[in-house]
């Protein structure tokens, strides 16, 4: 099993945030996690990243217990988590954001794209090329902060991937989008897909549906429903609860 959490849980001050989760992850799986506010799947992706310790529970990643592991510790395993307020360096500029990204992958571990960091061709090509793949080549010498709100998010997710992750976690990366850059984005995060396992907390249900081939559903703290768009868009609970108020 690719990734796997058994009966995880977490409580603030009395309050079960996450209740007994069971969730399979399989390799190259696109997984959506959808639900109301307060429903628990923001805290379920900060567990999985290593942002909380669990109050209880198991999570295994490729066979190995990393229900104890840091966050970096989990990056260093190809666990990595984009937020949903873009996390750059705004007075670096987009390529030096990349590069500073990749350098502390390699700290954190081995099995990275960059394999050393400097100043030559080399790693510089890299970098290029992972601003292509992300659409940002051209901008490359402009500051972060410079960037409109989309392309700031593309430039995290680059940042996430100059770590060549395992496992890729998207933290609602359309908020605050407009509906073209919403396109965009899509566009972009299908792309992705094709080469990596994705995980993605996402608010704007038509998103999910054009995404995603599976969606769980989390409601006060627990997994209602699993399943393809066609089977949670008919659970009745699943109607009852989030899409009639969505």
């Amino acid at each position: 099993m690719f990734l796997e959490t058994t009966s995880l849980s977490k409580e603030f001050g009395g309050l079960k945030a996450v209740d007994n989760v069971d969730l399979k992850v399989d390799k190259d799986e696109f997984i959506a996690i959808i639900g109301p506010n307060g429903a628990g799947k923001t805290t379920l992706f900060n567990l999985v990243a290593g942002k909380y310790p669990p109050t209880h529970g198991k999570i295994v990643f490729e066979d190995k217990d990393v229900t104890n592991l840091s966050a970096n510790e989990r990056v260093a395993m190809g666990i990595v988590k984009t937020f949903q307020i873009p996390s750059i360096f705004p007075n670096l500029t987009i390529f030096e954001n990349i590069r500073a990204s990749a350098q502390v992958a390699r700290i954190n571990g081995p099995k990275y794209l960059l394999s050393t960091i400097s100043k030559d061709g080399i790693c510089n090509e890299d970098v290029d090329k992972i601003l292509q793949r992300v659409g940002l080549l051209e901008f490359k010498d402009k500051l972060a902060d410079s960037l409109p709100h989309g392309h700031k998010k593309r430039l995290e997710i680059g940042m996430a991937v100059s770590s060549e992750p395992k496992l890729l976690m998207l933290d609602e990366v359309t908020a605050g989008l407009t509906a073209e850059e919403t396109k965009e984005m899509c566009d972009f995060i299908q792309e992705l897909s094709s080469k990596y396992t994705i995980i993605m907390v996402e608010h704007k249900i038509e998103v999910v549906l054009g995404l995603s081939k599976r969606i769980c559903v989390m409601h006060q703290g627990r997994i209602i429903a699993d399943g393809t768009p066609k089977e949670v868009t008919a659970n009745e609970k699943v109607r009852e609860v989030y899409l009639r108020g969505s």
